[in-house]
Formats: C-alpha cells, sequence, structure tokens
C-alpha cells in the first residue's frame, strides 16, 4: 500500500504528469523557441570554435617562423663562435711553432758563436 490515515490503506495515486520522468524513447517536450535559442546558441559555439581554431592555426605559423629564425641564427652563433675558436687556436698554435723555431734559432746560433770563439781560442 500506500500512505493515509493511519490504520487505513489507500492505494498510491499516479504522479503527476509534470513530475513524471520521460518514458524510454521519448523525448521531453520542448517550446520551439527553446530549440530556436539552442540552435542559435549551437551555430555561435560552432562559429566560435572556427575562429578559435583559425587563431591557433595563425599562432602555429608564428611561431614555426619564429623558430625557424631562431634556428638560423643560433646556426649564425655557432659558425661564428667556431670561427673565433679555430682563428685563437691557429694564433696559438702560430704563436708556439714562431717561439720553438725562435728557441731553434738562438740554440742554433749560440752554438755557432761557441764553436767560433773555440776556433780563435
Amino acid at each position: 500500500g500506500g500512505s493515509g490515515v493511519i490504520g487505513q490503506d489507500v492505494p498510491d495515486s499516479p504522479p503527476s504528469p509534470k513530475c513524471a520522468a520521460p518514458q524510454e524513447g521519448s523525448a521531453p517536450e520542448e517550446s520551439p523557441s527553446l530549440v530556436a535559442s539552442l540552435m542559435e546558441h549551437a551555430l555561435l559555439a560552432q562559429r566560435q570554435l572556427v575562429d578559435l581554431e583559425e587563431q591557433v592555426k595563425q599562432q602555429i605559423a608564428l611561431h614555426e617562423a619564429d623558430f625557424a629564425a631562431l634556428c638560423q641564427e643560433n646556426s649564425h652563433v655557432c659558425r661564428d663562435m667556431k670561427l673565433r675558436l679555430f682563428s685563437s687556436f691557429a694564433r696559438q698554435q702560430e704563436y708556439s711553432a714562431l717561439s720553438q723555431a725562435w728557441a731553434l734559432q738562438e740554440v742554433v746560433a749560440g752554438s755557432e758563436s761557441v764553436a767560433a770563439c773555440e776556433a780563435f781560442g
């Protein structure tokens, strides 16, 4: 049973149509203005989505162009740094070779002067 006066069994009354859950396979009643409003909001959302997708594509293109420019700049900086390093290394090698040649020349000149002194001595 249902509820009612204590001691009496009153059958349950059927739910009112406003509170009834929709039956499976049926759609709730919708007013034409609600449908039109929902469709308008859906179209607006689709337009916004298309606009956002376009903005994202433009940002991607900008970022790719910036990245390519940075890569090219980095390549030039690396090339310049390598050239400076090689130039510095070459100067050090040249200085080292000149120092060795100078030292060798002094040794040779010193031994020649010793030989000349011995010849006169």
